[in-house]
């Protein structure tokens, strides 16, 4: 059976567009009953805040007639914020989220007279211009507003709140067994943030770890943000003059 009766003559001498009849019996010209459209909201993605391009696809049989055709809708079904799609009646679209996380998005495709469905999952990644709007009043990135040491691209890299003075936040050092340690939140990669730990021996002159010489930990993930502790395999018995820091920096 021709998938959609109302093609173009040309495509009936392409195998593509023919399928096995959905009646019993049935046969080329024979009445077939309206089949579901099929309906691809894509791969799952990743994106920003700001915005994500969208692109579905769907096939229908052409059934009924009228009106043979198909429309579109796009929802979000679940998410830590808003979902904004541009246009939201068109298979592609774009969607604007009001704050980092992990969406559940649906496509649906209707007839007029029967409806299919497909979900997709996007994961909205922050960025500094919209952690700025979200926080008006604070000023630019390289900042302090609340004049507690840290500049506001540093409090929207560790998760901080911009005003509020938060001293003792994150990171935090320890000695555990005679190993320095730092932990510390960072947006799970891939984010907009580089974090990069560095490790001096003497006269506090920073420089990146040679291979093996600073271990990695993942202590909580929410799917958003990461816990993470970084060890020195290098012990403060071996190397008394031993410190660990933090570095972040704008990813490119």
């Amino acid at each position: 059976m021709i998938y959609d009766p109302y093609a173009p003559a040309a495509a009936f001498s392409t195998a593509a567009n023919w399928r096995a009849s959905a009646a019993v019996g049935g046969s080329p010209g024979a009445s077939e009953p309206n089949l579901v459209p099929i309906v691809n909201a894509g791969a799952d993605a990743t994106g920003v805040v700001s915005g994500i391009a969208l692109t579905g696809t769907a096939t229908d049989d052409s059934q009924p007639n009228p009106p043979r055709t198909m429309t579109y809708s796009w929802t979000p079904l679940s998410g830590p914020g808003a979902t904004t799609f541009t246009p939201a009646n068109a298979l592609a679209t774009s969607a604007t989220f009001s704050l980092p996380g992990v969406y559940n998005l649906r496509l649906s495709v209707s007839d007029s007279t029967l409806t299919s469905t497909d979900d997709i999952v996007v994961y909205a990644k922050d960025t500094p211009a919209a952690w700025l709007a979200r926080h008006p009043g604070i000023g630019a990135l390289d900042d302090d507003f609340e004049k507690d040491g840290r500049t506001n691209f540093a409090e929207f890299a560790l998760g901080l709140d911009p005003s509020v003075p938060d001293y003792a936040a994150a990171p935090i050092t320890a000695l555990e067994a005679g190993h320095l340690t730092l932990t510390y939140t960072r947006i799970k990669p891939p984010s907009s943030v580089i974090y990069a730990i560095e490790v001096a021996d003497t006269g506090v002159v920073f420089r990146a770890p040679n291979p093996g010489e600073v271990t990695e930990q993942i202590l909580t993930d929410d799917g958003v943000t990461q816990s993470v502790k970084a060890t020195d395999t290098v012990s403060t018995a071996a190397q008394p003059n031993r410190f660990l820091r933090l570095k972040v920096s704008p990813a490119p």
